[in-house]
């Protein structure tokens, strides 16, 4: 016990005295900003910034405070925030935007930034594919040219009515971020790292630069020279100064923010809230009451390789999603305060709204848990019943190739694995489980190297295009390749000229969610993917240095502090003396 306290204040120690030696100057604990990232384990790639690049890891502060977004997307207002622009005007058809960009924005280094900057990012994105990103702007953006310093021409491929809120308005996490051309031009943007402190690398508007970067934590100061003060625009935010460390596991992270060593964590299990909160009151989560959480946009689902055997049939698909109970899984994997996910859409009103049109169709459909009817079509494929474990005329039994995010990742991955694991023996069938770390997950998932994976699904918001749009033949990739959505690569031409159509309407326009149920009902009949749960992010805050943070008796902002978004946050927080 005490060595762990010792070992826990000897790191918090540490921290500070980095600070302080990073830039010459003390800054007080109370002008210190701590957040606690998404990443529970340290990092590789500590001297990459370059946004475009794999390795890059966004989330330890670079979306949040260096870069800034033309909008933001406010959840809980549905709100278009203007930031870097001031608006967009498009054409009647929806394959033109004008985007109008804010005047007297600056770089960190001083320079300009104008409509060549964007122009030159979507153009530097449009000619390197193998930039992050870069598929999915190739495929959307015809053209692009400035109109004038603070004016932008976007031509699309197809008409679209919700594009700047789907790529340009932090639709989820974060949006494709402008980088400078001064400094961008002469570099190849698939090797330049971003990173030479000496430089004042890596620039970008946000009101704060990068003075230290090591495998397990960020610090930046405040840059009191900030574009938005100059234009009136914003204030300063009041950190001086912000750490954003790699969090570790749940107990670990538990024990740093009950003892003020952090400030903000990404998650925590609703447990270990509780205990938190028994021993330091200062601990808040978006509720006061259980479960504590915010309801996620992006909820657990399972997704089956359509490419490979058994799971190229849909009614083998079925057959496994009858197995599934849904709530169970919810409640196990988010200690007995689960909500089980009817599609891949998050609990949203309008989205829900949506399923419930649908209630005959998920009726009819192998959404729901029935063992007796898996069992039918297991009997039906000729398989039979031996010891528990079904078998083919010659005795083989089919094994799961089930691919998850490894147990380090967080309680909710772990207890999702054990549970799952468990009602497919249960159901018949073996499992042989690769639990990975990002790097390797991520490989083998967008390669297909899978049977059945468990990933997040971060689609829809307000209405379902989005979701439905993940899943088009167009995204099909073949087998080694990588892929940029429907990594299980199920290809349905008709399906898929639905979501088409779909896409060049405005969801208010007569028919949309007619033509949305049809859509819905090819997919609930092949079974590409399945709901599992909701996420409710327990992501927890304290105040006892800072104030202000979002709750949901005070949500003027969603509450995620790793995504892009968490700028409005640390603009809005102030101290707490």
């Amino acid at each position: 016990m005490y060595s762990r306290k010792l070992s826990m204040l000897l790191i918090v120690l540490l921290v500070l005295f980095q600070a302080f030696l990073v830039s010459g100057q003390d800054v007080a604990r109370e002008e210190t900003l701590i957040i606690g990232s998404d990443l529970t384990s340290n990092v590789a790639a500590d001297d990459i910034f370059n946004p475009y690049l794999p390795a890059v890891q966004r989330s330890l502060g670079m979306a949040q405070l260096m870069e800034e977004m033309l909008f933001y997307t406010n959840y809980e207002t549905n709100e278009l925030m203007p930031w870097l622009a001031t608006g967009y005007d498009t054409s009647d058809d929806f394959t033109e935007y004008t985007i109008h960009l804010r005047d007297g924005v600056k770089w960190s280094d001083g320079e300009a930034f104008t409509a060549d900057d964007f122009v030159f990012t979507i153009n530097m994105l449009k000619t390197n594919p193998t930039l992050r990103g870069a598929a999915g702007i190739e495929r959307a953006i015809a053209s692009v040219e400035a109109l004038d310093d603070l004016t932008v021409k976007l031509t699309l491929n197809d008409p679209n009515p919700r594009y700047i809120q789907q790529s340009w308005a932090v639709r989820i996490s974060s949006s494709p971020p402008i980088v400078p051309e001064h400094i961008w031009a002469d570099k190849d943007p698939s090797s330049f790292p971003n990173f030479d402190l000496d430089k004042g690398w890596p620039v970008f508007t946000g009101p704060y630069v990068l003075t230290s970067s090591s495998q397990d934590q960020r610090i930046y100061n405040r840059r009191d020279d900030y574009w938005g003060v100059e234009t009136g625009f914003t204030d300063l935010p009041a950190p001086r100064r912000v750490i954003v460390a790699t969090a570790g596991v749940d107990e670990v992270v538990g024990a740093r923010i009950q003892n003020n060593e952090v400030d903000s964590l990404a998650a925590l299990s609703a447990n270990t809230l509780v205990t938190v909160q028994s021993r330091n009151p200062n601990v808040i989560g978006w509720t006061d009451e259980s479960p504590f959480g915010y309801t996620d946009p992006c909820p657990f689902y399972l997704e089956f390789n359509t490419t490979r055997e058994p799971w190229d049939d849909p009614k083998m698909r079925a057959a496994l999603s009858y197995i599934i109970d849904r709530d169970l899984v919810a409640n196990i994997a988010f200690e007995g305060q689960g909500m089980a996910a009817q599609f891949l859409f998050p609990a949203y009103t309008g989205l829900m709204d949506f399923l419930d049109s649908l209630s005959d169709e998920f009726a009819a459909s192998a959404y729901r848990y029935d063992p007796e009817a898996s069992a039918a079509i297991m009997e039906s494929k000729g398989y039979t019943l031996q010891d528990g474990v079904w078998r083919d005329g010659d005795g083989n039994s089919i094994v799961i190739d089930f691919l998850m995010l490894g147990f380090n990742i967080g309680p909710t991955w772990g207890r999702s694995i054990q549970i799952l694991s468990q009602q497919f023996e249960d159901g018949g069938f073996e499992v042989n489980v690769s639990d990975l770390d990002f790097g390797p997950y991520w490989e083998r998932a967008n390669q297909g190297m899978w049977g059945v994976r468990m990933a997040w699904s971060c689609g829809s918001i307000t209405d379902p295009h989005t979701t439905l749009s993940n899943f088009h033949s167009d995204l099909v990739m073949p087998i080694g390749e990588t892929a940029s959505r429907n990594f299980g690569r199920w290809d349905n031409p008709e399906y898929s000229a639905l979501v088409d159509q779909l896409g060049q309407m405005a969801p208010s326009d007569e028919g949309y969610f007619d033509l949305a149920r049809e859509a819905m009902t090819m997919f609930l009949a092949d079974v590409p993917a399945i709901g599992l749960q909701q996420q409710l992010r327990v992501n927890p805050f304290n105040t006892t240095y800072w104030v202000g943070w979002p709750t949901a008796d005070n949500n003027y902002v969603n509450p995620q502090s790793w995504w892009s978004t968490a700028a409005i946050i640390i603009h809005t927080i102030e101290p707490a003396g």
